[in-house]
């Protein structure tokens, strides 16, 4: 069963209501799209799923108003319309304010995904666990830090829960103390990893209906930019593949989940080692990758502007237009094309917010 027949079995309602307007949000309203549904984004401004011809558009950029116009939908529609949950911000509304026994959420049930989105908390699961503690990879609290020698290491959020950057890499002491003086109201809101300099990196992401896996990608992300968040990516079918697909089966068989569900990899290529980073209780930033068009492109570049600009990439400019030009572009469809410039339009737009600030302060 396709994921969107799984959704549309689930209700009798003319609607469905995606939270969020990001990349995930851009991939779900397009298919959803082609099932007739009236189809809702609420959320703050993304010219990812705002840009598109598709869906209708509420923009609210505080919970308050969220919550006003999702009841409203509610109330016109009925309880039983599917709600979609598109990232990390939108997980953490629906976590806050939402009830799952009583509305129609993916992913689902919130009880399982409040364990698997906090990083603290599904390692010192894994960690106990007999089949997958060699998987595991240390986290070090705040007030560990200061006794924490080996450096660098990857500061991180334990949950989606601050957007003040994705990753930061503490190369010494230094870079530690700078970062404690700035960040340190979020000390409890932050964990620490090891950062493995020679690494490649995997993931899988997909659709479970009660733990099983259906709809999914296996991929090796070749660059990010920034740090943390992917530029281009490929599919892997090699030397992890049947290890990272057990590693999810035994997971999922303790956290039966019904949602989209994505979970991160990285390799330690100096000692061969596999670690498991990360699970994403919700969709994830390459969604689009689910549709790659042709049997022959193994790779994605998921933004064209955003791989073009990557300078700190390995990668030459002529292999970066290749890569491009070769494989599916992500967030482009000819019926559908303006949400292709959202990162420009984005990068636009936050720095006109920070130009405000500025002014004002």
């Amino acid at each position: 069963m396709k994921w969107t027949e799984s959704v549309l079995a689930s209700t009798d309602s003319e609607a469905v209501i995606i939270l969020g307007m990001g990349p995930q949000a851009l991939y779900m309203l397009r298919t959803l799209n082609q099932t007739g549904k009236r189809v809702f984004l609420i959320g703050p401004k993304s010219y990812y799923g705002y840009l598109s011809r598709y869906g209708k558009k509420l923009v609210c950029e505080d919970d308050e108003s969220m919550n006003r116009q999702l009841n409203n939908l509610l109330d016109e529609y009925g309880d039983d319309t599917p709600i979609m949950i598109s990232g990390g911000s939108s997980l953490n509304f629906a976590l806050s304010h939402l009830d799952d026994a009583k509305l129609n959420i993916y992913p689902k049930p919130f009880s399982n995904l409040k364990t698997l989105n906090q990083k603290l908390q599904i390692t010192n699961w894994l960690f106990k666990h007999p089949i997958l503690n060699e998987f595991g990879i240390t986290n070090y609290l705040w007030n560990q830090m200061p006794k924490q020698v080996s450096f660098p290491v990857l500061a991180k959020w334990n949950s989606s829960t601050v957007n003040l950057f994705k990753t930061k890499v503490l190369t010494d002491s230094k870079d530690w103390e700078e970062f404690s003086l700035k960040y340190v109201d979020y000390a409890e809101e932050l964990v620490f990893q090891p950062y493995i300099e020679n690494k490649r990196l995997y993931h899988l992401g997909g659709w479970f209906q009660n733990g099983q896996l259906n709809e999914h990608i296996l991929v090796e992300e070749v660059r990010q930019n920034p740090v943390g968040m992917v530029s281009y990516l490929k599919n892997y079918e090699e030397r992890y593949s049947e290890a990272i697909r057990n590693f999810i089966d035994e997971v999922m068989r303790h956290f039966q989940v019904t949602g989209f569900v994505q979970f991160e990899f990285i390799e330690d290529v100096t000692s061969r080692k596999l670690y498991f980073l990360e699970c994403n209780a919700r969709p994830w930033g390459s969604m689009d990758a689910l549709n790659f068009r042709s049997r022959r492109a193994s790779g994605a570049a998921l933004n064209l502007l955003k791989d073009l600009s990557n300078r700190k990439s390995s990668a030459g400019i002529t292999e970066r237009i290749m890569s491009c030009l070769f494989s599916d572009i992500l967030h482009f469809r000819w019926s559908d094309p303006l949400p292709l410039l959202a990162p420009l339009f984005n990068q636009l737009r936050t720095n006109d917010k920070k130009s405000e600030n500025s002014i004002t302060s």
